[in-house]
Parts: structure tokens; sequence; C-alpha cells
């Protein structure tokens, strides 16, 4: 797998450690792939001030079915480098009060065959609380409103359906109510 390299975005391992360099997104390969947060791709449902959301609606075998779609929303003005889809806003696409907890979920399907190497990256306005891959934490988030690189290779799963989960807030004190959103993208190489 290819990635052009981007030092001012940190790479957090499924521990939470931080490694040396990011990922800005797969380039140039013929074995390199990518899927991108896009409206109507995945869903979102609003947590509520200091709530963390549903039991388990972070794992594979929750149901979403009265989760709305995901709807994009115009980018924030963040001036970090950004993951590569759509912002996806707030469920409804109302502005959120402050301190409001929300949840985005997607299913990924990777082809079958080895994977020789994932990145995931992820950008919320104003901050992620926590990001799941197949019911796995993918570490810490990093600081707000810029993107983080997820080392996620040891949790994607080739042949499969994959559950991606990101927790979202909104900062108070930042004018209330108002717009929140997150961008992802995931890309994945094939073994050479």
């Amino acid at each position: 797998i290819s990635f052009a390299l981007n030092p001012d975005v940190p790479v957090v391992g499924p521990t939470g450690a931080t490694g040396p360099t990011g990922a800005t997104g797969a380039t140039g390969s013929p074995a390199t792939s990518e899927v991108s947060s896009a409206p109507g791709f995945g869903k979102v449902l609003a947590f509520g001030t200091g709530d963390d959301g549903p039991a388990g609606w972070h794992t594979a075998a929750f149901d979403d079915s009265a989760w709305s779609a995901s709807q994009a929303i115009s980018p924030p003005s963040i001036s970090s480098p950004e993951p590569g889809g759509q912002w996806i806003t707030y469920p409804g696409g109302a502005a959120a009060p402050d301190t409001e907890q929300w949840g985005h979920r997607a299913t990924i399907t990777v082809p079958a065959g080895q994977i020789g190497g994932a990145t995931l990256l992820v950008e919320a306005d104003n901050r992620i609380l926590g990001v799941w891959l197949n019911n796995e934490s993918c570490g810490i988030a990093g600081p707000d409103n810029a993107t983080t690189s997820y080392d996620v290779s040891a949790l994607l799963r080739a042949g499969e359906d994959n559950q991606l989960a990101i927790e979202v807030t909104n900062l108070a004190g930042v004018g209330s109510p108002n717009p929140t959103s997150v961008n992802w993208s995931i890309a994945w190489g094939a073994v050479a």
C-alpha cells in the first residue's frame, strides 16, 4: 500500500499510541482502494448532552433502523487537511446545542483478499469522542477540528462487512446552537 505522508497528521494505533507520521490518503497504486463519508452512506443519531448513546451502538449487531440517513453539510472553516470524504451533519441537518453528543455509523464492505495495510482518517467539528471499527476502539481522538489518522490494518477484515462508528460532540462556548459534522475516509491496499 502506498500513502502520501503528511507529518502534520499523527498516526494513532489501536492502543492509542501516537506514531511518527500520518497518511493523507491513497496514491497511485492500482492495488489501493478507498471509501469515504457521503450523504446517504451510513446513519446518524443524536444522543443528548453528556449521553454516550444506546448500549452497544458501535457494534455490528446493533439495530440502527430507527436512525436517520446521513446528510451532507458545507465544510466547516477548518484549516487542517481534510480526510477527503463529504462532511456529514448532525442528525436532521439542524444546528446542535452545546455539548450535544451524536453518533455516525457506516458499513464498509471490503472485497476478499489479503489486506496489506489500512488507514482511517477522521476529522470532526468540534471533537471526536470515540472511533470504533468492528467493535474495537481505534485509539485516542486527535485534537479538536483536526484530522487524526488511525492505523486500522489489524481491524479491517477482507471479504466482510466492517462496522465503522464515530462519536462526535459539539463543544460548549462556541455559540449554541451551531453546526457540528464529521468527515472520514478509509484506504487499504492488497499485499504485494
